[in-house]
């Protein structure tokens, strides 16, 4: 009886520790004070802003198309609650291939063929809170370069935009980036 009850205790701990570990490893994905999961950057007016995280949802696929949302963001943002303070672009592309293709994409108009295309909107030392800070998302022209690595864990991204107000943004990201 004594060896059934130091079982028990045994198996219990076990899913006590396993439940522990992969409630961590759940919130280490989710920018809640887990390590960095990549360096980057949005450079705009002169300015740099950091960038050290990669997310990206798969919205789905029709005739073909693979839609994504990919954000890139910073220290101090939790992107699942959309809240806290500091940096984000959240690029919204289309491509013939899943998931996250190489390649380089152009920034959508009116006179490209739709896809394989990107648009995106951009916050710096953004309250997402109070909804104050810098916030750009009418941008005019541009392109998004996405490589791999070898062993396909590793993204570097690259883009460059051209802003309505005849600015430009431009940024980099390399690190891994996280589905949904």
């Amino acid at each position: 009886m004594k060896r059934l009850t130091n079982l028990a205790l045994a198996i219990t701990f076990l899913i006590v520790v396993t439940a522990t570990f992969n409630s961590c490893k759940k919130e280490n994905n989710t920018n809640d004070g887990g390590a960095s999961t990549g360096t980057g950057e949005i450079e705009y007016l002169g300015k740099k802003y950091a960038v050290n995280y990669g997310y990206y949802e798969l919205y789905g696929q029709f005739e073909g198309i693979y839609n994504y949302q990919l954000y890139l963001f910073s220290d101090g943002v939790d992107i699942e609650k959309e809240s806290g303070i500091g940096n984000v672009i959240a690029i919204y592309f289309s491509t013939y291939l899943p998931p996250l293709s190489e390649g380089t994409i152009p920034y959508y108009s009116e006179n490209v063929n739709p896809y394989p295309t990107f648009e995106a909107e951009v916050v710096l030392d953004y309250n997402l809170d109070t909804s104050s800070g810098i916030r750009l998302s009418y941008f005019v022209d541009g392109e998004l370069t996405i490589s791999k690595s070898s062993d396909n864990k590793t993204y570097t991204l690259q883009f460059d935009c051209a802003v309505d107000d005849e600015e430009s943004l431009s940024g980099h990201y390399t690190g891994t980036i996280i589905e949904f």
